[in-house]
């Protein structure tokens, strides 16, 4: 055989087994179900869909325990000390005496007004059976009875400005440490000590206003105080009126459950404080909520199409968001996928979630 017909068979017969093979021996590539079902312009996207919840979550926030009571301990008058009852970081009754302070002048004058008001109370009991008889005129026993009302008058001053030398507890408490020593000289400038009720204590901090109306009287909350071993209970009574217009917050206090051992005023607590709505409304996963320069928006899929729908939001917790306006129960939003979505493009759901 020549050589060019010995060529030209070898070509012949590899071009014939190639054909073979493509026709008999190799298979066709098949598309996955995903890619037979999409077309080409479709994205693929995982599906929601818009379901009404009632949606409970907790927040966590900042809180200080503070004494139920809590004063200075200050003098009224200036003064010398002349008696000192101080015992630092010790309980006392309400009424106990803890400091007094010089007061000869005023019991001199005390023990004056005391002397005239006698005189004065035998001189209007005489003009008083004497105008009773005829015997004296009404006039002069009603001069006797102004003068003995003003001596009357007088030994009250005096008498609580006796009072205003004595320093008593105000209600039962803790004391301070004491700030000065007997015999010392002081002013109502001066702080003598400090006394603090702090069984039961109270818990304070602040939450955010959009949460101003979940939290009431009687709401539980859970705080862990630093040096606290354990997580205690504590019942809100009472909450700010005004919001703080700077940190756009509510400030909040509530009654420690029992008595914390060992824990100080103005020890830092964190606080979980349970949120409920207590009705059932409209949510989404978090991840649905595309945020935007002015609002809040989602991507519904409506015929197929992305749809971008301006919502307005509510309650927030880990997973869900409320959505309180632009939805309604039955929609169908995407959940995945949404950076690669435009308006109007054409989509496909291939997965759901709950």
């Amino acid at each position: 055989m020549a050589k060019g017909n010995w060529l030209l068979a070898v070509m012949v017969l590899t071009l014939t087994g190639v054909i073979v093979y493509n026709k008999v021996w190799r298979k066709p590539a098949t598309d996955s179900p995903m890619q037979q079902n999409i077309r080409p312009k479709e994205i693929p996207v995982t599906g929601y869909v818009v379901k009404a919840s009632s949606l409970n979550h907790s927040i966590t926030a900042a809180g200080t325990l503070l004494p139920r009571e809590r004063t200075e301990l200050r003098p009224e008058v200036s003064g010398k000390i002349v008696y000192l009852h101080l015992p630092e970081a010790k309980q006392v009754a309400a009424g106990t005496l803890l400091v007094k302070l010089d007061d000869r002048e005023q019991q001199a004058q005390l023990k004056k007004l005391r002397l005239l008001t006698e005189t004065a109370e035998k001189t209007e009991q005489r003009l008083r059976q004497l105008t009773d008889a005829g015997g004296a005129g009404k006039q002069e026993y009603e001069q006797a009875l102004t003068n003995l009302q003003t001596l009357r008058a007088e030994m009250e001053l005096v008498q609580a400005a006796i009072a205003k030398t004595e320093i008593r507890a105000p209600f039962t408490g803790i004391l301070g440490l004491r700030q000065v020593s007997i015999g010392a000289y002081v002013t109502p400038a001066t702080v003598i000590s400090t006394l603090q009720q702090i069984h039961p204590m109270i818990l304070e901090f602040s939450i955010p206003e959009r949460y101003a109306g979940w939290v009431r009287p009687g709401h539980k909350v859970n705080f862990k105080a630093d040096g606290d071993e354990g997580e205690r209970e504590a019942v809100v009574y009472a909450a700010e009126p005004v919001i703080d217009d700077a940190a756009r917050s509510v400030r909040i206090r509530a009654n420690v459950s029992g008595t914390p051992a060992g824990l100080a005023p103005g020890t830092f607590a964190s606080v979980k404080i349970p949120l409920q709505s207590g009705k059932v409304s409209l949510v989404v996963p978090v991840n649905c909520i595309l945020p935007d320069a002015r609002d809040k928006k989602v991507i519904v899929i409506r015929g197929g199409k992305a749809e971008f729908r301006t919502v307005s939001t509510g309650l927030r917790s880990e997973a869900y968001t409320e959505i309180t306006d632009g939805l309604a129960a039955g929609d169908t939003i995407a959940a995945g996928a949404l950076m690669s979505l435009r308006p109007g493009a054409e989509v496909r759901v291939v997965k759901w979630i709950d």
